[in-house]
């Protein structure tokens, strides 16, 4: 019996009884698209890990896939291994969910077929474009599974040609997709004239110029729109990021309650009171470092207790962090969205422009909640010129530390940035976004636009 998955009734014909039928060929084929785009080529665990959930969604149907085996086969872990400390599976699963989203986010992509990973779970599933983008028939409603159909009792009869002549199994035809874009295999070159070749060859050669230097600029739009005040000078970039202060029992100080260095005090206790930085937030300066060095700018990175005003003035300034950098609270304080630190670990990013009695306490967290489990976290993307420094500043801050993660991812992916331009009000000058971004089992989801405002 073929294995079957679920469509929507979307993707079915008016009328029609029977599921949607989506072959091995069409994921196969659509596999090699992901692993071929710009968020996974340059990988060396993303691609092998798609390739090996895809592999078992469609020669083990229905079954779970664990963390485990996925470690086993794919990273090469011994079979003993701890995966409490050794979360390898878990990120690279967090960070493919959210490339997927990007690769879907582009244009050229929204109507191929899709392959999602979803939340809590390894095993992938597949949708046609119309499933996923809410399109319905009338009269139609949409299904919550997802299936495919194979037209053949034989899996072989829907892979590629070369993948039948090895043994027609589907393990061979993903195994044959390389981690790169690679031209495929044919034997035509020695039957052509040198004329022919010469053509080809220059053909191939200005398909490669007009994609560096032609293509590039439209594609880049929305990371332009965001970096060209950091590109377009020759003054250093000053990355402040936030520190955590804690006292003996682990609570956050704030700066005004650190107290001074004595002539007791230890290494460690210094450490501990001045020097605590999150490991996401390390993160997102290797996230965000990106679009300046792709440019070759030069950045350097401060602790924000240690950065001086006269610091922040010598060039643009990238703040990280919000409750853990007084400058971030500081420079976006008469913004549209501030934050506003509460009690018992709840903190919120608030609406200036609302009422009293309404400041935007939809946009809360608690860090007091448990880290295992489903929650929703928020964080302000901004792009400014501040009159007090004379520099034009970019904040990716969150009130947790997903919010903090998924504001550097947006703001570091060219897709994320045009998909919000295009529902821009206005491309002004400045710009201040509210994001939120869902987190399960500590796994990070997606960013998603709130709110924005531009001027």
């Amino acid at each position: 019996m073929p294995p079957t998955f679920v469509v929507p009734a979307a993707t079915r014909d008016v009328g029609s009884s029977e599921p949607a039928v989506i072959g091995h060929e069409a994921i196969i084929e659509q596999v090699r698209r992901i692993i071929g785009s710009t968020y996974f080529r340059n990988s060396r665990r993303y691609p092998p890990f798609i390739r090996y959930v895809v592999e078992q969604a469609l020669q083990r149907p229905g079954e779970v896939l664990k963390e485990r085996m996925i470690g086993i086969e794919v990273f090469r872990r011994s079979s003993d291994y701890d995966t409490a400390t050794d979360p390898i599976v878990r990120v690279t699963a967090g960070e493919i969910r959210k490339r997927l989203a990007q690769y879907y986010q582009e244009p050229d992509h929204h109507r191929e077929l899709r392959i999602e990973l979803p939340l809590g779970s390894y095993m992938p599933v597949f949708m046609e474009p119309a499933a996923s983008t809410g399109e319905e028939h009338d009269g139609g409603e949409s299904e919550t599974s997802h299936r495919y159909v194979l037209p053949s009792d034989d899996p072989a009869l829907l892979m590629p040609a070369e993948s039948k002549q090895k043994n027609g199994s589907t393990a061979h035809a993903l195994s044959d997709i390389s981690d790169s874009i690679m031209l495929r295999k044919h034997h035509f070159l020695p039957l052509l004239s040198i004329g022919g070749t010469i053509f080809l060859l220059l053909s191939v050669a200005f398909v490669i110029f007009s994609h560096a230097y032609i293509r590039k600029p439209q594609e880049d739009t929305g990371l332009a729109y965001v970096w060209n005040p950091f590109w377009n000078t020759d003054s250093s970039t000053l990355i402040v990021l936030g520190t955590h202060s804690l006292d003996k029992d682990g609570h956050d100080l704030s700066p005004g309650e650190i107290p001074e260095m004595g002539k007791d005090t230890t290494m460690l206790s210094s450490m501990i009171r001045s020097d605590m930085v999150p490991i996401s937030d390390l993160v997102s300066v290797e996230t965000l470092v990106r679009p300046l060095a792709d440019h070759r700018r030069k950045y350097s990175v401060r602790a924000a207790h240690e950065t001086t005003f006269e610091q922040i003035q010598q060039g643009p300034v990238l703040l990280i962090g919000a409750f853990d950098n007084p400058w971030t609270l500081r420079l976006t304080e008469n913004l549209p969205y501030v934050f506003r630190a509460g009690k018992n670990g709840v903190n919120w990013i608030v609406d200036r422009q609302r009422p009293q009695n309404q400041w935007g306490f939809d946009w809360s967290f608690d860090s007091a909640q448990q880290a295992r489990g489903s929650s929703r976290d928020y964080a302000i993307v901004a792009g400014f010129f501040d009159a007090d420094i004379q520099q034009h500043v970019l904040v990716a801050a969150g009130i947790g530390k997903s919010g903090t993660a998924a504001a550097a991812e947006f703001l570091s992916t060219n897709g994320y940035l045009k998909s919000w331009l295009a529902h821009a009000p206005a491309q002004k000058n400045n710009f201040e976004i509210v994001l939120t971004t869902e987190t399960m089992d500590a796994q990070q989801g997606p960013p998603r636009v709130v709110q924005m405002q531009t001027w």
